[in-house]
């Protein structure tokens, strides 16, 4: 009996922790740690050296930072801290990557990213690809040169499309973009969807400002690197910032996770279990 009662409490314990773990974590960059200056040469990052660690807070820009509204997070709320660096894209059509275990199945990414003042011809987005030397092939953020919306997904040679209702990036917002990337009856990445601002509802629904699914054929078969793109003629304005860049196997690897109220027979059985414990504890 008393192995029973441990048993059932220990599986009590393995439903509700099941709920919360992310399943494959990648890439996991939030630059806090990382010395102020270049961003090339620090944590595996490389490329070009438009792009430097800054200190936020104090006189410096203001920490990224996005709550996304989650009903059984305390206060309702899961945040999503920047924390005391961000990354600022100082050029133009530049690129920088860090590698990580190749990739060949479904992709998420996220991170953070704020821009303070508009030069007219602003390009942030975070990206994949197969290395660090090239433009990302698969990539989602912000393009400042659409007609409407702002916010975009890019797939391979094609050009860079709006994530339709997102309308204009608001100055001095941090703003949270999350992407999946997968196949569909292909040996290629062939499917983009992009969410910006997401959050859940009392369900564990995933609403956002916007979403939107791309399809074009890509020559990628393989993902093996996490990059950041800058571009625009006007980008030397250092008002534009990334943060809490993430690469996982899932949802929950680059979101923070909707964990909902456990479940009445879960509640039993740690109801059980506490009363074997009890039983054992008295009895010994």
């Amino acid at each position: 009996m008393k192995k029973v009662a441990l048993s059932v409490a220990a599986v009590a314990v393995g439903l509700l922790a099941a709920g919360s773990a992310g399943a494959g974590i990648i890439a996991d960059y939030g630059f806090n740690g990382y010395l102020p200056g270049d961003l090339t040469g620090q944590g595996g990052w490389s490329g070009d050296v438009s792009f430097d660690v800054v200190e936020t807070g104090g006189a410096g820009p203001a920490a990224l930072s996005y709550s996304m509204v989650n009903p059984y997070a305390p206060g309702g709320v899961s945040v999503i801290d920047g924390g005391s660096m961000a990354v600022q894209l100082t050029g133009g059509n530049k690129r920088i990557g860090n590698t990580f275990t190749a990739q060949t199945g479904a992709l998420y990414f996220s991170g953070l990213l704020r821009l303070g003042v508009d030069p007219g011809n602003a390009i942030m987005e975070f990206g994949l690809f197969t290395a660090t030397t090239a433009n990302p092939k698969i990539r989602a953020g912000v393009s400042t040169v659409q007609a409407t919306d702002d916010f975009v997904g890019f797939m391979d040679a094609a050009p860079e499309l709006p994530v339709t209702g997102s309308g204009a990036i608001a100055l001095n917002q941090t703003y949270l973009v999350v992407a999946k990337t997968w196949k569909d009856s292909s040996a290629n990445f062939n499917r983009l969807t992009v969410w910006i601002n997401p959050s859940y509802a009392a369900d564990g629904t995933v609403n956002s400002l916007a979403t939107a699914t791309f399809a074009q054929d890509s020559t990628m078969s393989t993902a093996s690197a996490a990059l950041l793109f800058s571009n625009g003629t006007q980008m030397s304005t250092k008002n534009a910032y990334v943060d809490e860049f993430k690469v996982g196997t899932t949802w929950d690897d680059v979101v923070p996770a909707f964990i909902p109220s456990p479940e009445p027979a879960t509640l039993a059985l740690l109801g059980l279990g506490g009363l074997g414990m009890m039983v054992r504890k008295r009895r010994a």
